[in-house]
């Protein structure tokens, strides 16, 4: 499958004349954005212009859209009556306490002018330069504002968003995704935010987006808690795609097939000098009642591929005879046009032709001339050459993002090759993790390693028992014992899913009814060492020391720990 995949971000070192050129049109632009509602929708489409320019110097093939909000000094979206403010380079929403107006507004006679009991407690300044008053003193306000804009995202794909966000209590916010003003153009979803110290990756999806272009609204509504946002990024789903690998073309014995006179179709035998003789007696009817096939005994193949025939030929009277394409047997119809079309003369030529497979033709099989013209006629075709892209076998694509680890399942059986990859048992304090090399269709392992890798589809795969990874069909809905594999700042484990969150339909997750606590840890393969002196250890062992709640202990002391994967006992 082929997606389109971009990654767009605004560096703050401008390294060619074009990009600066990018820029100063950026600023030029916003400087004069604000001014009407009307000119945010002329604007908003400058700002993907420029955006799509600005990929060309960050391309990261994962992802559509990426921020970093550091790279920014002020709020640089439409104000939609509240301006998250930039503090040290983070997007910091204050709560409900507060408004943000121009004092133009503020003075005015609209909705927007002051209220009673209402004072300003100082100013903020967006990226372009424009002055609000941070406005309080009449209550709770309820608020939204971007968080994104100018998403090049395609029509009917599934996103997901992941966001480095902290926050001063644990809060629940809607996010929609828009890629209109209307009400059926946008999708919302609830986003749990923890609360945090540290800043934290906070991951959501959105299912068949229904436009291009789109945005991201926050609407974090009368919550009063601080929200802080240093980055955030919109990509493509990790899901295992699969694809048929092909080599060269090689010759194969065509399966030859013929129907007579709208009679049945039989296998095509040619006479002692190899040709193969094909009668029509019909003087009317449609010209598929007559036919000949050439086909590849092999699978079919896809749109993209290629295939090369060539053959004698000749008949008792001139004819043009149109081909079609077929798929899976003679008679299966699938395009109305293949090598298109073949003149017959009274005496013999050659026709040869390579053909790549359109998209209409997708699962090429079998070449269809159709010989009833509504006139008496016999075909003759003799030295028939076919060649077909070797079948090299089916391999799975999947990619493990940055943090290094990814639960993966797949509706084939999988060879994992030299991917390291585990099954995971939950055994009372983490998750230990034993080694498998090959992973049965609708099994889920744990995959370890960032980047992309392929695997081999095989027709069978050893079994995995003792295995507590679950795979959801979509329908699967937390009671508040499910875990999933993620990550939170520089940590990996599984990390309890809120109750009534349902699981994406292939992602893999724990069911622990025992477990209180809201992560758990994992350890690799049962080894644990044992030693009596703590120093002695911490020499021996070089990394980072983890308790099974997954934080990292700069002072170990005597206990079970993590470290480099591995289980450790210091005494």
């Amino acid at each position: 499958m082929l997606h389109l995949k971009r990654y767009v971000t605004l560096h703050k070192t401008i390294v060619t004349n074009f990009s600066t050129c990018l820029l100063f049109l950026y600023y030029l632009c916003s400087r004069l954005k604000n001014h009407y509602l009307l000119t945010f929708f002329k604007m908003k489409k400058i700002f993907t212009i420029i955006a799509l320019a600005l990929m060309v110097m960050g391309a990261k093939a994962e992802d559509v859209y990426k921020i970093d909000y550091s790279t920014y000094t002020g709020f640089p979206f439409y104000v939609m009556g509240y301006v998250p403010e930039w503090i040290n380079g983070v997007m910091t929403d204050f709560g409900s306490d507060y408004r943000y107006e121009t004092l133009e507004n503020l003075n005015g006679t609209s909705d927007t002018k002051w209220k009673d009991g209402e004072s300003s407690v100082g100013t903020v300044t967006t990226n372009n330069g424009t002055e609000y008053q941070k406005v309080t003193g009449a209550g709770t306000y309820w608020h939204q504002y971007f968080i994104a804009d100018g998403i090049p995202t395609v029509e009917g794909n599934d996103y997901v968003v992941k966001a480095l966000v902290r926050a001063s209590a644990d809060v629940t916010i809607i996010v929609n995704m828009g890629w209109g003003w209307g009400a059926n153009e946008k999708i919302a979803t609830s986003v749990e935010i923890p609360k945090s110290t540290e800043f934290v990756e906070v991951e959501w999806e959105y299912k068949n987006i229904g436009g291009t272009n789109c945005n991201l609204v926050a609407q974090p509504g009368t919550i009063a808690a601080t929200i802080e946002w240093k980055e955030l990024t919109v990509s493509l789903p990790s899901t295992a795609e699969s694809s048929v690998v092909y080599g060269d073309l090689h010759e194969v014995t065509p399966s030859l097939f013929v129907k007579e006179n709208n009679g049945s179709t039989v296998p095509a035998v040619a006479d002692g000098d190899g040709v193969i003789t094909i009668n029509n007696d019909l003087t009317d009817g449609d010209d598929w009642k007559t036919q000949f096939w050439i086909g590849t005994p092999e699978k079919g193949l896809p749109a993209g591929q290629k295939f090369y025939v060539e053959f004698n030929y000749k008949a008792d009277a001139k004819a043009k005879v149109g081909t079609q394409t077929h798929v899976i047997n003679p008679g299966g119809y699938k395009h109305w046009t293949c090598i298109g079309e073949v003149e017959f003369d009274t005496d013999w030529k050659t026709f040869s032709k390579e053909v790549t497979i359109s998209g209409e033709m997708d699962g090429w099989q079998y070449i269809a001339f159709n010989l009833n013209l509504n006139e008496k006629n016999n075909y003759y075709i003799k030295d028939i050459v076919l060649k077909v892209p070797e079948y090299k076998g089916e391999i799975v694509e999947f990619t493990v993002g940055s943090a290094g680890w990814a639960t993966f399942s797949c509706a084939k059986n999988i060879s994992l090759g030299t991917v390291k990859g585990y099954k995971a048992k939950y055994n009372g304090s983490y998750v230990e993790l034993t080694a498998v090399t090959e992973v049965p269709a609708g099994n889920a392992v744990i995959l370890e390693g960032a980047g992309k890798h392929t695997f081999d589809v095989i027709d069978a795969a050893a079994a995995i028992t003792d295995n507590d990874l679950l795979v959801s069909d979509g329908t699967a809905t937390s009671d508040g014992h499910f875990f999933a594999l993620k990550q939170n700042g520089d940590k990996v484990g599984f990390y309890k899913v809120k109750e009534g969150v349902k699981i994406p339909a292939g992602k893999a997750y724990l069911n622990i009814p025992t477990l209180s606590r809201d992560f758990v840890g994992f350890g690799l393969d049962g080894e644990t060492t044992g030693v009596n002196d703590v120093r002695s250890k911490m020499e021996e062992v070089r990394g980072d020391f983890y308790n099974l709640n997954g934080q990292r202990v700069s002072q170990p002391t005597k206990g079970l720990y993590i470290v480099n994967g591995k289980k450790v006992v210091i005494k």
